[in-house]
């Protein structure tokens, strides 16, 4: 399982009830897609790498974040990139497609809202502005940024998405950049995935 937590959310509402809409799409789908990585990821089990791979899994365990901050930086890479390659399952017609020589960039599909089949436009770990992104990043970079378009206000505006795991939520509070307190990105959310599902505990 995977979930969502929410850390900001339109304000003086200037989202339309389509923005809204496309959010909760976007993030349930990434939701599913984490979940699906995480049960792939917990698929390879580390009885089967020996006394080394059990070493991996009681350091991921442990309750200690510096005997086992490498292997979890490696599980949530990987997490990332199945991630990524498995966005065309849920987003039709998405041009260009992820490889596996780099995700950085700028991606279009489409996507079942509650009410209706709508283009997309996201970028995968892209800093830049352009292509109806308003936010540059300098000292940090989002996992997944999705195009809003303009708000009631005329304004430009984009929602955040951060894959991380769930001994780490929070985090994306302390990452350079000031996510919180930019003016046009109206939603930010981290998608958790769980120990459970790479465990199989």
């Amino acid at each position: 399982m995977a979930k969502p937590v929410i850390w900001k959310k339109g304000a003086k509402g200037q989202l339309t009830v389509e923005q809204k809409q496309l959010i909760a799409a976007f993030e349930d789908m990434l939701i599913k897609a984490a979940a699906d990585a995480g049960r792939r990821l917990g698929a390879l089990t580390v009885e089967s790498a020996g006394r080394f791979g059990v070493k991996l899994e009681e350091r991921f365990m442990s309750s200690s974040s510096k005997s086992h901050r490498f292997y979890r930086a490696s599980v949530g890479s990987s997490i990332e990139r199945m991630v990524y390659t498995h966005l065309p399952k849920w987003v039709t017609s998405m041009d260009p497609q992820p490889s596996s020589e780099g995700w950085s960039g700028i991606y279009t599909g489409k996507i079942g809202t509650s009410t209706d089949i709508v283009p997309v436009t996201f970028a995968i770990e892209y800093t830049k502005s352009g292509g109806g992104l308003p936010c540059t990043y300098n000292r940090s970079r989002p996992d997944i940024r999705l195009v809003l378009g303009k708000g009631t206000d005329s304004a430009s505006y984009e929602a955040l998405f951060d894959l991380t795991s769930e001994g780490q939520a929070g985090h994306i509070l302390k990452k350079g950049d000031a996510w919180m307190k930019k003016a046009n990105v109206a939603y930010i959310a981290e998608i958790i995935w769980m120990n459970d599902d790479i465990m199989h505990l």
